[in-house]
């Protein structure tokens, strides 16, 4: 069965060389790595412009002890029936400075994956511009080791006008408190939801 067509704001971009090889270390992300259901794509907050700075992500996070490195997928939908959805898929490697207890990452450092995931996931839709969170409610299920790699996975759930409800994942992959590095089943570190306004804000309001 062919693949369905990617829209046309989808555009694939190779994994780099050195992005592979960072990832490889952790056995369960190669899945991820080589499936042909996912499209390699920049990290949408990795492309800055003065419209989209995304400082938060790009400067005040990524540095060289919290994320290490990190590599976005397309996942099409898989019928064309509307209650089908694409999904967004971003790997991370975190780094010692995201943890709060010892070896574990910090659940606001976790939260803020799963906002910034579900508002890009949003994005990736030319006519879904500026997207702001109203509402977000997360669940932890596991703790996340760090060092080690987590996959951000987000889809949208339904549209109406300026509202957008969104659904989040943190999944890690193997066992043990080094964040999944090891073969295994991947799990639910932890699931959202959220509301997304598009549109920017209008009259001091959402």
């Amino acid at each position: 069965m062919e693949p369905p067509p990617l829209p046309p704001f989808i555009h694939p971009q190779p994994i780099p060389s050195s992005t592979r090889a960072h990832f490889s270390t952790a056995p369960w992300t190669l899945p991820l790595l080589s499936s042909p259901l996912h499209v390699p794509i920049p990290t949408p907050w990795a492309q800055t412009s003065p419209k989209t700075p995304s400082t938060f992500m790009s400067s005040t996070l990524f540095q060289n002890d919290t994320i290490l490195a990190h590599q976005s997928f397309y996942k099409p939908a898989p019928s064309a029936d509307p209650a089908s959805f694409a999904e967004l898929l971003t790997l991370y490697s975190l780094g010692p400075g995201t943890q709060n207890h010892i070896d574990l990452a910090h659940g606001g450092f976790l939260s803020a994956l799963l906002d910034q995931g579900m508002g890009s996931v949003v994005k990736l839709d030319p006519e879904c511009g500026d997207p702001l969170t109203a509402s977000m409610e997360i669940r932890f299920r596991a703790p996340v080791g760090v060092p080690g790699c987590l996959v951000c996975r987000v889809w949208v759930v339904r549209r109406e006008g300026r509202k957008v409800w969104v659904g989040g994942t943190l999944e890690v992959g193997g066992e043990g408190r080094e964040g999944g590095d090891g073969e295994g089943e991947m799990k639910v570190a932890a699931e959202a939801k959220s509301l997304v306004i598009v549109g920017g804000i209008r009259k001091g309001k959402l």
